[in-house]
């Protein structure tokens, strides 16, 4: 992989979720000196809550205090440095820095992660990015290399548009099994619930469960059910080990965003 990136100046790289491409890769990066002895490694995330929770268990795997080797910038919060080597921000963010600096002279290397999104600040990134590379190389400066990392997407369409070649990461850190309903469920919010209490009740009490909804009302309402039915059957004395739910969404404070982790 470090081989495919000196070669190339932009690379698109494919790897399934779980695969460890986000952390990983910006630290192999900076290990390998690629960066250059002051050149920092710009992540990009689609969301708030991924940029500042990356950060954070990059940070903690490197053995740092966030903010200074390991950093992260998202709206209305920049936890970097000058010492800042590896850098999580939002597509926003990015964008915004290249409104004061078409260049985007601070960076190195610029992971723009989760593309397959294609929301419109991604869209509008992936345009910055590569005009900030010819820009760059008109001046005669240092190049920005650009890596392009995904689960799934259109590789086809990213490859023509940065002439990069496509590298394909396989395997994940952990297995994933799919089970599927033998029948359609009126309401799936409910069934999610129910199914996460058996999970509960079979599985050790150090492992999480993890519910995914719909958007905020979903979620706020799926908390407060799963707290009144293990506070139920506490009183039952069912043999349940004990719960935590926490709710997740990106309207709410990075603190309690945080707690979720």
């Amino acid at each position: 992989l470090l081989e495919e990136i000196r070669k190339h100046n932009s690379l698109i790289i494919i790897g399934e979720t779980g695969s460890g491409k986000t952390t990983q890769v910006p630290q192999l990066l900076l290990t390998s000196g690629m960066a250059g002895a002051c050149g920092c490694i710009g992540v990009t995330q689609p969301r708030r809550v991924a940029a500042v929770s990356i950060a954070r268990r990059v940070a903690q795997e490197q053995g740092v205090q966030i903010g200074k080797q390991v950093g992260y910038c998202v709206r209305f919060e920049d936890v970097s440095s000058q010492d800042t080597r590896i850098k999580y921000l939002t597509d926003g963010m990015m964008v915004r820095e290249a409104m004061t600096d078409e260049k985007l002279s601070d960076y190195s290397i610029i992971i723009l992660d989760e593309a397959h999104e294609r929301s419109v600040q991604t869209d509008v990134l992936l345009g910055v990015a590569r005009r900030a590379q010819n820009l760059r190389k008109l001046r005669g400066l240092p190049p920005l290399k650009l890596i392009i990392m995904s689960a799934t997407m259109d590789a086809d369409k990213f490859r023509k548009y940065f002439q990069a070649p496509v590298i394909y990461l396989e395997g994940r850190q952990y297995p994933v099994k799919i089970y599927h309903t033998t029948k359609l469920q009126d309401d799936y919010a409910f069934v999610a619930l129910v199914s996460a209490f058996k999970i509960h009740r079979q599985a050790p009490a150090n492992e999480d469960i993890l519910v995914f909804l719909t958007g905020q009302e979903e979620i706020e309402a799926a908390v407060t059910t799963a707290k009144q039915v293990a506070k139920q059957l506490e009183k039952n004395g069912e043999s349940y080990p004990s719960l935590k739910v926490f709710p997740l969404y990106s309207a709410l404070p990075t603190t309690q965003q945080l707690e979720a982790f």
